[in-house]
Parts: structure tokens; sequence; C-alpha cells
């Protein structure tokens, strides 16, 4: 399993990385507001990050894509999401002493934690997978 969490990790920095630069460049090059282009670099990232997961993450076997599990990992970025804000929201109703940067990336380790758990046993459980190969 550690190595699932290191690929895991990987796979959302090329994502997160994906996502930036599709913003900055709709940002740039395009009329784009800054809701849409953020929109379109998350969807691009999420998309990239589901194709890699089912690849090379979670990989047991031959590669299967399927609209079940996409449809799941869309459930575990929004339980990562839900994770994050809630954990900045908690801290900062506690304390304002932290830097913002720390509250930040406390709210990223807990919604990691939360989104690779979900990933991991819900989204590309293992026997779940070598069941169907459609769902």
């Amino acid at each position: 399993m550690r190595s699932e969490v290191i690929r895991f990790a990987l796979v959302l920095i090329l994502g997160l990385g994906l996502d930036i630069a599709i913003a900055a460049a709709l940002l740039r090059f395009s009329y784009a507001s800054l809701p849409v282009a953020a929109a379109a670099g998350f969807c691009a990232g999420a998309a990239t990050n589901y194709l890699l997961h089912e690849a090379w993450t979670f990989r047991y076997g031959r590669i299967r894509l399927s609209p079940t599990r996409a449809l799941r990992y869309l459930l575990a970025l929004g339980a990562g999401l839900v994770a994050r804000v809630g954990t900045v929201a908690a801290i900062t109703a506690v304390t304002q002493a932290l830097p913002v940067m720390a509250v930040l990336l406390m709210g990223i380790g807990i919604s990691f934690l939360v989104n690779f758990t979900v990933s991991r046993f819900f989204v590309f459980r293992r026997s779940h997978l070598e069941q169907d190969p459609h769902s």
C-alpha cells in the first residue's frame, strides 16, 4: 500500500500542475474568466488523475476504464474538498494565530488522506475490480 500512496501523490502533483497550466493558459490566451479557467483546469486535472489512477496507481491487472468508477472518483474528489474546507474552517474557528499557508497545508494534508482512503477503498477497491470489469 505504501507504493500506492506514493503513486497517488505523484499523480495528484501532475494533475495539479496540469490544472494550473490549463487555467493560466486560458487566462493568458483567451477571454475566459477566472471561474471558467479554474473550472476548466480542475476538470482537466481530475480527468487526468482518474485515468492515471486507473492505469497506474490502482492497477490490478489490465486497464479497464469505467463510467461507474469515474463517477465514484468525482465523489472522492467531493469528499476531499469537504475535508479540506472543513479542516480550514475548523482551524480558523479555533485560532487566527496560525499563518494562512500553514492552515491551507493542514487542509491539503487532511484532504489527501480522505481522497486516498476513499479512492483506495471505494473507487478502486481490488475485489470490486477483479469481479466486474465494467464497474
